[in-house]
């Protein structure tokens, strides 16, 4: 017995396993009795009180000092010591006390520290503990059981006003120097960085102390990124200081360690757990960790042996008490079994296919019925005890805890023990973190800064890392262990927590809790992002999406699609924590995007003011100027504002239009404008086709007639560059000439309204195709070469046709565009009437086919805009008149058939199949009269209303 006590103070330990440390006293006569206590702050003196000022603790030397006082025993005095003992106290010189400045400061009220056991019986927290040796014996001595932590206001926080303004640095791994040279060198080292309060060092076990009192936490957190593990100067012996805010975290309750071994072990098989799942386990239940060092303290409960792996074996099979079970319940004891297989965990973390809103509900009935409180341990017991099994999803399926977290109303609280409650209305959003210190809590709660203010753009720029980091996991989760790994490869750089102004991991991801989320307890934590900032990544990503599309509107079911091509990866919800399309639509913000009835999702527009939109049209005038001065009436992107500037002399401010982006000003001219896609993958700036038609027509004037293969090199040295056929969006240079309105005749390139020939070939088969019966449909490829060949003796050029946009070729039919519709239907007015002017066309056009006049659906303003748009046909006459072109010819529909009815009038032509006067009825037929008894439909509507109704079905493309 005397060996093994021996051998425990070698070791630094008194004969009950805590940690001796010694202190001095100011004089043997001045104090009765000397003073012992333990790492623990338990004293084991009874009567004199501790004095106001504690004295300066030199580290162990080789020899023994002087000035070192033995330790007695509790209850001994000095006047019951053996006399030689006495004497040998008396010979030494009395000892020197330390000047009073290097005594440390009296305790202040308890910070509250994160420590890795607690107490027995829980007045606090499961995991946390307190630094005063008063609550220490107040906790000894007390039998009774503590209030329960669920119910006692006591278990919350303490009040902002409870505590000082002031923060404590401990200063660790300092060099064995005398104390007062320790203290000038800590306050000159500190003073580089932020300014001192105060300054004490004493002695611990393993070295010197030293606490640094600074004016506030920020100041405290700035430090931390200054000097933490840093290297400094020689004069430190090349050691780097370890800093932790607050003062040291006590020595773990042994009692309190024994009981919870036991309550896990006894419930094992052969009372045996791996190590790494007894950790897990203990994490899981009590939200701290355990350490191996933590074991070895216990070696009378529980041992480690080698097996398959690190084995913990319990040893003292004694049941666990009533006064030892803590009230904080880890696991429900109405469903949940007792050994399930699965105390670290790790089911809560299982992927599974639900919606949100039904998870809601059911753990709205869960709370219910548990009084409010749901260990998260048990929660899946729990949950497929009253509802249907959560069955596993691994490809479609979200992290159960991630999607209790995103339940409205319901948060996950970390301590005691994890479990679900009620939200209260004070708190915006749960608590995120699993494993956040008390500190790091409570000042999130406060809403405070996250950090020192110097160290705030550095930690905005982490939290964007990481969100960057996060997205490119697969479903944005990475496991604990392989953040910091996973961040230097990433990144290519190391992540050090101390930059931020924290020294642990887990207090700087508890920081950017409205950001980053730490899913599971123990070895199975998982890192992610928070349901906040998913619905703001969803948002931007859509709106991304929206700006991407040519019309800034999509369809829902289009998005899988559309996202693909966009961000050039695979779309699914999961990746941005929900299981389905329609929730995540839920998320968006409200005024981001807007839905409409039918379920399209578009961008929002403000409306512009006069103002805005009168210099918009100014700007639409303004860039077709600048983009025909560039060969192919297009421009690089990025030189747009550049040559703006240099054209016109001034700047371009998108913010005068009532924009944001130069993009969304573009948007706002589609008609003049558009923004496309070389490919290259740069965008550029091009002309809209109407007016780079209009452009092109002109440049073929001024060249004149010339040789077809000689056209592309004229137009070069003419315009600096070879024509484009894209310019127009058509395959060929012969092709972008029919665009424009010309023709080739015999090889030769002829400028608009230069052919009357092409001009009459392109009416002969407007007139081919006004005349067919099946207008509605559209004439086979036969009749209308037969029919064009009898009206013009030749057979007609298909594919020219179609590029100059008189035909539309789909399906082996052949239809009339509906711009050129207008062209027959103006020409036939002309040829009857001769010229006449713009205000007489439109009043006859009305009279003759629809009320209102398709330029408006043409793209174009005003009768005079159309009629100058087609060239090759129409042309100006004296007294601001219009006539057709010299030599246009404008054949007649009685030339090809007998009726001499226009059909493209009709709804369907009379007699086929479609048209709804012949149409069988569909009830009873015996009921409606045969149908050579009903009338033509000619008869059936008056003249006005069957032009209005039907010519509009033939407008339509």
């Amino acid at each position: 017995m005397l060996l093994t006590g021996a051998m425990k103070r070698m070791d630094g330990e008194d004969v009950f396993g805590r940690k001796i440390s010694t202190r001095y006293v100011r004089s043997v006569y001045e104090q009765a009795q000397p003073t012992y206590s333990s790492d623990e702050g338990y004293g084991t003196a009874t009567t004199a009180p501790a004095p106001s000022r504690s004295v300066y603790v030199p580290p162990p030397q080789a020899k023994p000092s002087p000035r070192e006082v033995p330790l007695l025993s509790n209850n001994a005095s000095v006047s019951s010591l053996s006399n030689d003992w006495a004497l040998a106290l008396r010979a030494l010189p009395a000892p020197t006390p330390p000047p009073l400045e290097f005594c440390p400061p009296p305790a202040p009220k308890p910070r509250k520290i994160r420590g890795t056991h607690g107490s027995v019986n829980l007045d606090r927290s499961g995991c946390s503990s307190s630094n005063s040796a008063e609550e220490s014996r107040q906790r000894d001595t007390s039998q009774s059981r503590a209030i329960s932590p669920w119910n006692s206001s006591t278990f919350s926080e303490q009040s902002e006003g409870d505590l000082e303004s002031t923060a404590e640095l401990t200063v660790a791994n300092l060099p064995p120097y005398e104390p007062q040279v320790l203290q000038e060198m800590l306050t000159q080292l500190f003073n580089q960085y932020v300014p001192v309060v105060r300054v004490s060092v004493w002695a611990a076990g393993e070295g010197p102390l030293a606490t640094v009192v600074l004016r506030s936490e920020w100041d405290a957190r700035l430090a931390i990124a200054r000097v933490h593990k840093r290297r400094l100067d020689n004069q430190w012996t090349g050691r780097r200081l370890e800093l932790s805010l607050g003062r040291p975290s006590p020595a773990p309750n042994v009692d309190v360690l024994r009981a919870r071994l036991r309550a896990i072990l006894l419930d094992q098989k052969n009372h045996t757990l791996p190590l790494l799942r007894l950790r897990d386990a203990y994490a899981s239940r009590h939200c701290c960790a355990l350490t191996t060092s933590d074991i070895a303290k216990v070696k009378d409960t529980v041992v480690i042996h080698e097996g398959f792996g690190r084995m913990v074996q319990l040893i003292d099979l004694t049941p666990v008490s009533n006064s030892e079970v803590e009230e904080a319940p880890w696991k429900c004891h109405i469903h949940a079994a007792l050994n399930t297989g699965h105390e670290d965990g790790s089911r809560i973390l299982q992927p599974v296919y639900m919606e949100i809103s039904m998870l809601a509900k059911n753990t709205q009935m869960l709370l219910e019925k548990h009084c409010g409180i749901l260990p998260l341990l048990s929660f899946v017991e729990c949950y497929e005890a009253m509802f249907p099994p959560l069955v596993p999803d691994t490809h479609r399926g979200v992290a159960l805890e991630l999607l209790l977290r995103s339940v409205p109303g319901i948060e996950v609280r970390d301590s005691p023990s994890r479990h679900l409650t009620w939200r209260t209305e004070g708190t915006e959003t749960p608590p995120t973190h699993s494993n956040q210190s008390e500190s790091s809590r409570s000042s999130g709660e406060r809403e405070r800064p996250r950090t020192a203010p110097a160290l705030e753009p550095m930690l905005a720029l982490f939290e964007r890392e990481l969100i960057d980091l996060l997205r490119t996991a697969p479903r944005c989760s990475i496991p604990f262990s392989k953040l910091i790994p996973a961040f230097h490869h990433h990144f290519g750089r190391q992540c050090r927590v101390a930059d931020y102004g924290f020294t642990k991991l887990p207090d700087l991801l508890a920081a950017l809790s409205n950001t980053i989320v730490v899913l599971g307890s123990g070895s199975s934590r998982v890192i992610t992002i928070s349901a906040s900032a998913q619905s703001r990544r969803w948002t931007s990503d859509l709106v991304k999406l929206l700006k991407a599309q040519p019309g800034r509107a999509i369809l829902p079911i289009d998005i899988p699609q559309l996202y693909q091509a966009t961000f050039g990866r695979a779309f699914s919800p999961v990746d941005y924590g929900v299981c389905t399309l329609s929730e995540l639509m839920l998320r968006v913000t409200p005024q981001a995007v807007t839905i409409a009835a039918d379920g399209t999702i578009s961008l929002p527009r403000r409306t512009p003011t006069p103002e805005e939109r009168s210099r918009t049209v100014q700007f639409a005038l303004q860039a077709v100027e600048l983009l025909c001065y560039t060969p192919n009436l297009r421009m690089e992107f990025s030189r747009f504002v550049p040559a703006y500037h240099a054209h016109f002399g001034r700047q371009l401010r998108v913010a005068h239009y009532g924009c944001v982006k130069l993009v969304e000003l573009f948007e706002l001219i589609p008609e003049s404008v558009t923004v496309a896609i070389e490919a290259s993958g740069e965008r550029s700036v091009r002309l809209a086709t109407r007016p780079a038609k209009a452009v092109m027509a002109q440049r073929l004037r001024a060249l004149g007639p010339l040789p077809l293969a000689s056209f592309p090199g004229q137009y070069a040295s003419q315009y600096g560059a070879p024509p484009l056929p894209d310019v127009l969006e058509v395959p060929t240079v012969e092709a972008l000439i029919y665009a424009t309105g010309g023709c080739v005749e015999g090889g030769i390139v002829v400028a608009p309204g230069e052919s009357p020939r092409w001009s009459s070939a392109a009416l002969a088969a407007c007139a081919v195709l006004s005349a067919d019966r099946s207008v509605a449909r559209g004439s086979t490829d036969d009749y209308f070469a037969t029919a064009f060949r009898r009206l013009r003796s030749t057979d007609p050029d298909i594919k020219n046709l179609a590029a100059a946009g008189v035909i539309l070729v789909t399906d082996r039919r052949i239809r009339l565009t509906p711009a050129w519709r207008t062209v027959w239907r103006v020409a036939q007015i002309l040829a009857e009437t001769g010229p006449i002017t713009s205000m007489e066309i439109y009043a006859e056009y009305t009279t003759r086919y629809e009320p209102v006049f398709p330029s408006a659906d043409l793209g174009m303003d005003g009768v005079v805009e159309f009629l100058r748009y087609y060239r090759e046909v129409f042309t100006d006459a004296p007294g601001g008149r219009w006539a057709l072109c010299e030599g246009v010819c404008v054949p007649r529909c009685r030339d090809l058939a007998p009726a001499h009815e226009d059909y493209s009038l009709h709804d369907t032509p009379p007699g086929q199949k479609g048209s709804r006067v012949f149409e069988s009825p569909k009830n009873n037929i015996w009921c409606s009269p045969p149908a050579s008894s009903l009338p033509t439909p000619t008869a059936l509507l008056p003249l006005e209303k069957r032009r209005t109704r039907l010519a509009a079905h033939f407008d339509a493309p």
